[in-house]
Order: C-alpha cells, then sequence, then structure tokens
C-alpha cells in the first residue's frame, strides 16, 4: 500500500504540472526517475530535479532529447545512441504483451499485491508506454486508476482484518 500511496503522490504532483495550476502554462519535467522522487521521513515523496524541465503553454514534441537513460519519452524509443535504445519501453511492452509482467515485480511484495490491485496498476502502466502523447493518459487518468488500485489493496487487507478478528473471538476467545 506504501508503493500505490507514494505512485499516487507523484502523480498528484505531475497531474499539477499538467493542468498549469492557475496558470495557462504547463511545467514538463522531462526526467521523472525513481531517482528524482525523494522520501521524507514521514514516507511522504516530493518529486525533485527541475535541472530538464520546460515550461510551456503547449505540450509539443521536442527535436533535443533530454533526460536519463532508460527513461526518455516513449516517443524517442526509435531514437539510437552507440546502438541503444533510449527507453526500457519495448521490454516492458513485451512483458505485459506476454503476460509476463509480473516478472518485473519486485519479489518481497509479491505475495502482498492482491490480483485486482495488480491488473489495475499493470493496466494503467501499459497505457502510459503508448508511443505518442495523445494515446496515453493524462496524470489525472493516472492518478483515477492509482486510486482505485489502492482501493482494492485497502479493500482486501480490511477484509482479511475482519476475518482475522472474527477467527479469533469464535476460536480464542470462546
Amino acid at each position: 500500500m506504501k508503493r500505490l500511496e507514494i505512485c499516487i503522490e507523484v502523480a498528484t504532483v505531475l497531474e499539477f504540472f499538467q493542468e498549469g495550476a492557475a496558470t495557462q502554462e504547463v511545467v514538463i519535467h522531462r526526467d521523472i526517475k525513481s531517482a528524482n522522487i525523494l522520501l521524507m521521513n514521514d514516507w511522504k515523496a516530493k518529486v525533485s530535479d527541475f535541472g530538464f524541465c520546460l515550461i510551456s503553454s503547449i505540450i509539443h514534441e521536442f527535436e533535443e532529447i533530454v533526460g536519463t537513460f532508460g527513461y526518455v519519452d516513449t516517443l524517442y524509443d526509435n531514437f539510437d545512441i552507440d546502438g541503444q535504445c533510449q527507453t526500457q519501453t519495448p521490454v516492458l511492452k513485451r512483458h505485459y504483451e506476454e503476460g509476463r509482467f509480473d516478472e518485473l515485480v519486485f519479489e518481497g511484495i509479491k505475495e502482498q499485491i492482491v490480483p485486482n490491485s495488480l491488473s489495475t496498476f499493470l493496466a494503467i502502466a501499459y497505457q502510459c508506454l503508448n508511443d505518442t502523447r495523445e494515446q496515453r493518459p493524462t496524470a489525472r487518468e493516472v492518478l483515477v486508476q492509482l486510486k482505485e488500485a489502492l482501493d482494492f489493496q485497502m479493500l482486501s487487507s480490511s477484509t482479511l482484518k475482519f476475518h482475522m478478528t472474527t477467527m479469533r473471538k469464535f476460536y480464542i476467545d470462546k
């Protein structure tokens, strides 16, 4: 649940950037990656490193490719520097399409993840890999799906606690 909460906090910031807050301009970070997500002492996520950031009144394609290898916009999947693809998108897409996306999930949390939560998370993650920005979900759409994944996870956790409490009362307290 904590990982989903962190994703939700980051998506909230990205939604704020995309929506342009109270202005007509949007913030395009251009280097979102785990190293640029800071976790505070209370585990609240903060987005950092605005070195490649661009503030614009329109979202458009850029000729200059900026960002970190493996994390650049999927528009640049076919851009080749020294024989290397600049994103992880082809590998991620292949795993999802072959039904093997769960192989990329951290082994230490696999048993804790509720299937409905994982499938909701994976579906929105896969949509984010679309080749063009028009095909990708907005940050708001991502945020809605992440909250739904968290709801599935929390519902399952609450149900399990209820059953454990009921079982304890029935078998132990008698």
